[in-house]
């Protein structure tokens, strides 16, 4: 996994009412130009606006906040590599993968030293079972 070095980040937002992802939504939202992007964030109960981390996974796709993420311990004195399940939070100053089976987190930004693998699968809102113990 790497980061990606713009400053520059983007938002998507989560469309309660039509069950869909918008991207890019500091100029777009809900097909709509947007005069004030503090209208959507202060419009939780119809947008959940979630936050680019600046993470690119194994297959290069963007890392965003609720995005769920597959991960694998780069622990080599196991013989056995365990597949965990996490979904992106921000959390003390930046971004982490929280594991609510396990209830641990793990800071994205070191995950490249942490952990061998990352992969993208889903996220919270259409993929919450991911989550869940099985």
């Amino acid at each position: 996994m790497k980061m990606d070095k713009r400053s520059i980040k983007r938002f998507r937002c989560w469309l309660v009412e039509s069950k869909q992802y918008v991207y890019d939504i500091q100029k777009i939202c809900d097909g709509k130009l947007i005069k004030n992007f503090a209208e959507i964030l202060n419009n939780p109960e119809k947008y959940v606006v979630e936050q680019e981390t600046g993470a690119i996974d194994l297959v290069k796709n963007k890392m965003y906040e609720g995005d769920i993420a597959k991960y694998r311990n780069a622990n080599y004195q196991r013989e056995v590599f365990e597949w965990q399940y996490g979904v992106v939070v921000f959390k003390n100053c930046g971004f982490e993968l929280y594991n609510p089976i396990k209830d641990t987190t793990e800071s994205l930004t070191d995950i490249s030293i942490s952990f061998s693998k990352i992969e993208v699968v889903g996220n919270i809102h259409e993929n919450h079972e991911l989550l869940e113990e099985k």
